[in-house]
C-alpha cells in the first residue's frame, strides 16, 4: 500500500491518531483489512457519541445492517438514535456524466450539513464508484471542493478508501491527489498495525 510523498509532521498508531483527534480534521483512511478499518471506523465514531457530537454516517449498506454491525462493537444505538446524535446516510449509487455525479454529490453534502448541526463529525464516502477513472476523479474533485471550505463543515471528518476498490492503472496518483486534500491520512494493511501520518502541505 503506498504512502504520501507530502511531508508529515507527525507519524503515529491509526488508533493513537483517532482517539488524539480534538478538534475538525479531515483524514483518508485506505485500508486492506475490513475488521481492522471497522473498529477504526467505529472508535472514531463512538468517541463522537460520547462528547455528544452529532455524526454523519455515510455508506452503501442498509441502516439495518449497520445497526448489527454496530451493536458488536457496544455502541448503544437506542440511546445515541433517540438523543438524535447517530445520523445514517444510505447513498445510491450515483449514475450518469461526471458533472452530474459531482453536482449531486456536492449537493447530498450542502443538505447533509443543513440537515445536521453543530457540534458533528461524518465517516464515509459521497462517491461510492472509485473503480473507474470516471469514478475515482470525480470523488477526488468533490474532496478538493470540500477540503477547499473544510471550516465551513466544522468538524472532524475520516474519509473511507478500500485500497483494493481505488482504479488500479493510476493508483498511486490518485492516492496522492486524495491525500493532498487531506490534513492526515491512515494507512491499514492485512498485517501489522499500520501507521497514521499528519501532513504539512
Amino acid at each position: 500500500m503506498g504512502t504520501s510523498v507530502l511531508a508529515a509532521t507527525r507519524e503515529l498508531e491509526p488508533l493513537e491518531y483517532i482517539n488524539s483527534i480534538n478538534k475538525p480534521v479531515h483524514s483518508a483512511m485506505f485500508y486492506n483489512d475490513e475488521k481492522k478499518s471497522r473498529y477504526i471506523e467505529y472508535t472514531f465514531i463512538l468517541n463522537g457519541l460520547k462528547k455528544e457530537e452529532r455524526i454523519i454516517y455515510l455508506t452503501d449498506i442498509s441502516t439495518n445492517q449497520i445497526a448489527a454491525k454496530m451493536k458488536t462493537y457496544n455502541i448503544n444505538l437506542e440511546k445515541f438514535f433517540a438523543k438524535k446524535l447517530l445520523h445514517i446516510y444510505q447513498l445510491e449509487k450515483l449514475n450518469g456524466s461526471t458533472n452530474y455525479i459531482l453536482n449531486k454529490a456536492r449537493k447530498i453534502i450542502e443538505e447533509m450539513m443543513d440537515d445536521v448541526k453543530l457540534p458533528r463529525r461524518s465517516v464515509g464516502r459521497v462517491v461510492r464508484d472509485i473503480t473507474t477513472k470516471s469514478g475515482i476523479s470525480t470523488m477526488i474533485k468533490v474532496e478538493e471542493g470540500f477540503h477547499e471550505s473544510f471550516s465551513s463543515f466544522n468538524g472532524p471528518v475520516l474519509c473511507i478508501y478500500p485500497y483494493k476498490q481505488i482504479e488500479s492503472s493510476q493508483k498511486e496518483r490518485w492516492m496522492t491527489d486524495i491525500i493532498y486534500n487531506h490534513h492526515a491520512a491512515l494507512f491499514i494493511p492485512t498485517h501489522g498495525s499500520g501507521k497514521a501520518l499528519v501532513f504539512t502541505h
